[in-house]
């Protein structure tokens, strides 16, 4: 980084009251700040884009994998308290001499939203020229085959939501409520969409939210303070979304999952195996259904494994016969021979590829479904057994007060222990990336509590709503069983007054 634009920047952090620091590292907790993690330390250019030379390479050096510098903290322009800096990652690409190492640059801001998942559990969104007219779908893809009739041969994807203003697109993973989506969209984000520098993205994940100008490293003022604006624009939206939402109450019900398509790829793919003995957790469950998912997705994996042997031995053949074609025409028995070398071994790595990618598909689709599956029978045994009503985990999410990041994978409502009514959770925090993601399982009960001391040393107390108690205890991926539920509840009631 050069002299000029330290300079620069740090007239900018001085004018506004920041605190400039030259160097720093930005945490990974958004997927812009991810890119480059574990990859090491490597030889590289600076890759960045200039208007007058298209995409620029210069500054070759040793870089580590990430480094952030000109490191801007403190109130931002527009009121988000928050960092901006100019991020650099590395990244492997493919050129003319061979694979190499170039260092990507973005100028982020990167604001703690205040609102955890409560407005959005995740929303990305940046410039569509070709999309001038405002458009809402709701995304539903899934299947090659009946999700219903035939669930293990299908796989359908999570729903979500893509929204149209202005030439913006926004996406929304899960869908939100229309009030959410119109205060998102609502003339102030608007207004600082507008003002900011071309090819501005955005994201927010699990109550952080990332506004990035990828390939250029900023540093004119007026472009620095509309990136912050944005950024305080959308955090104040996803503080009014959040504030809007309806109050917690530990004896209300809300509802069950939404009916559709993945809803009912879902209770087939349950209905596929009957339970005598309810899991015991949720590692059991999974791996009862893979199997099942297993012997059912062989068709689909096969079609797969026919198609990339079809596009390889096109690769393969080719240029082989090409070649053997032309030895032949020039009567030469060494390239004849080497011709048909060719061939024998394209062949024989053509099968072997495509064999190993019929294996990974078969993979990849039996660890969706039967995660999905699992999770989902263990639910309903746990609620079975237990008298409780499984509700809606993302219905919950919106209205829970957490002390972590994450999401509700799980979620019921009932009498928890002595006739305490309340919430029980399975509650997953996926921004360690790429460490395995943290597991919680979270209660929640109506009352102050009686003492500040959590039952356990490493549970979390925290307010959960209005006149509610949240116990949060972290357990891993092994640890989300129905008896360690049982006890979560059994601590939850007795904290409460």
């Amino acid at each position: 980084m050069t002299d000029r634009r330290a300079q620069a920047m740090q007239e900018w952090a001085r004018a506004r009251g920041l605190e400039f620091t030259p160097a720093g590292l930005l945490p990974p907790i958004l997927e812009p700040l991810r890119a480059g993690l574990g990859v090491g330390a490597h030889r590289a250019p600076l890759e960045r884009r200039s208007g007058a030379h298209g995409v620029v390479r210069d500054d070759t050096r040793r870089r580590e994998e990430r480094t952030t510098h000109h490191l801007c903290e403190g109130v931002l322009p527009g009121g988000a308290t928050g960092a901006l800096g100019h991020h650099v990652s590395l990244r492997r690409t493919e050129g003319g001499d061979g694979s190499r190492w170039v260092a990507g640059v973005r100028t982020i801001v990167l604001v703690p939203t205040g609102t955890g998942s409560r407005a959005v559990a995740f929303a990305e969104a940046g410039a569509d020229p070709g999309a001038s007219r405002a458009a809402l779908t709701i995304d539903r893809r899934g299947p090659e085959a009946d999700p219903v009739a035939d669930p293990a041969g299908s796989i359908v994807a999570r729903p979500s939501a893509t929204v149209v203003r202005d030439g913006i697109r926004w996406r929304l993973d899960p869908p939100e409520d229309e009030p959410a989506v119109e205060r998102l969209l609502a003339e102030d984000v608007r207004s600082a969409w507008a003002a900011a520098p071309d090819g501005t993205r955005l994201v927010v994940e699990l109550g952080a939210l990332g506004v990035w100008v990828p390939g250029r490293l900023v540093t004119d003022a007026g472009e620095l303070d509309a990136l912050c604006r944005l950024a305080s624009a959308v955090t104040g939206a996803l503080a009014a979304i959040a504030s809007s939402r309806p109050v917690l109450r530990a004896d209300g019900w809300l509802g069950e999952r939404p009916d559709d398509l993945r809803r009912r790829w879902v209770d087939a793919g349950v209905a596929l195996r009957h339970w005598p003995t309810p899991p015991a957790d949720v590692a059991e469950a999974q791996a009862g259904y893979a199997p099942i998912v297993r012997a059912g997705s062989r068709r689909a994996a096969r079609t797969v494994r026919r198609w990339a042997l079809g596009a390889l031995l096109v690769l393969t053949l080719v240029p082989g016969l090409g070649g053997l074609a032309w030895s032949w025409w020039d009567d030469e028995p060494l390239g004849m021979a080497a011709g048909v070398a060719w061939l024998l071994v394209g062949l024989v790595a053509a099968v072997r590829a495509a064999r190993a990618t019929g294996r990974e598909h078969l993979d990849d689709r039996t660890r969706t479904a039967s995660v999905a599956w699992g999770l989902e029978a263990f639910g309903r045994e746990h609620a079975r057994t237990r008298a409780l009503r499984p509700e809606d985990p993302e219905a919950l999410r919106r209205v829970l007060d957490a002390p972590v990041p994450g999401r509700l994978l799980q979620a019921w409502q009932g009498d928890l222990a002595g006739g305490a009514p309340g919430h029980l959770g399975l509650w997953i925090d996926g921004s360690v990336h790429p460490a395995p993601p943290r597991h919680w399982l979270v209660a929640v009960v109506a009352g102050p509590p009686r003492s500040g001391a959590a039952p356990r040393g490493c549970d979390l107390v925290h307010p959960a709503g209005p006149g509610l108690i949240g116990l949060w205890r972290p357990v891993d991926a092994a640890g989300r069983s129905s008896a360690a539920l049982d006890a979560l509840a059994a601590d939850a009631a007795g904290l409460a007054g």
